[in-house]
């Protein structure tokens, strides 16, 4: 067996199924423990409003829209 391969074989395991991790089961815990603020709120709705307009498609009509005013 050449090196590479045995250096991927050591760092790059296959996946197990069903595993959480320490710090995934941490986290879930954490959240649903502690509310989440205000800040935090205003900013996992300012990521969701880009998403949405980076996932969802313009049509010609609205594109031309915006430069009607101008």
């Amino acid at each position: 067996m050449n090196l590479g391969k045995l250096l991927k074989r050591i760092f790059n395991p296959r996946p197990v199924e069903n595993y959480v991790s320490d710090v995934d089961m941490f986290l879930e815990k954490f959240d649903a423990e502690n509310a989440e603020d205000q800040y935090a709120t205003q900013e996992r709705q300012k990521h969701e409003r880009i998403a949405k307009f980076r996932d969802t498609a313009i049509d010609a009509d609205e594109k031309n829209k915006l430069w009607e005013e101008f």
